[in-house]
């Protein structure tokens, strides 16, 4: 793990537009008052950027399929949420296209999902992201 700045190469706006549709969703399927963490680690040559919250969680499927578009969770609360079924597969498209990868785990220890985004750092220490 490295502390201090990490460089990846990325288009700023569609980096910034995964990321919200992760956080999006994680706070639009979690109860109030709940948190949502956001953590980032080095590992290797990869930057990851993991969305944890303590919301609806999965299907037993284990979610691989709301990567597809318009697809949404089949439950109760997701049912009362507005979306398109998007935000998902837009995340993938634009992470794939960046040559890293996106998950969507159910947690282990306790209600909710995680969401991860893993990156290639930046081979070329020229400039920032």
């Amino acid at each position: 793990s490295t502390s201090g700045n990490v460089k990846i190469a990325a288009d700023r706006n569609r980096l910034r537009q995964a990321i919200m549709n992760l956080l999006g969703n994680a706070s639009k399927y979690s109860p109030d008052a709940t948190e949502i963490k956001l953590q980032t680690t080095v590992s290797g040559s990869h930057f990851e950027i993991c969305i944890i919250d303590q919301g609806v969680g999965l299907s037993e499927s284990g979610g691989e399929e709301l990567f597809e578009p318009f697809t949404r969770g089949d439950n109760e609360a997701t049912r009362k949420q507005p979306g398109t079924g998007i935000g998902l597969h837009v995340a993938r498209r634009v992470i794939e296209a960046h040559h890293g990868s996106v998950t969507l785990k159910q947690n282990d220890d306790g209600p909710g999902a995680t969401a991860c985004i893993r990156l290639p750092l930046r081979q070329d220490e020229s400039s920032a992201a």
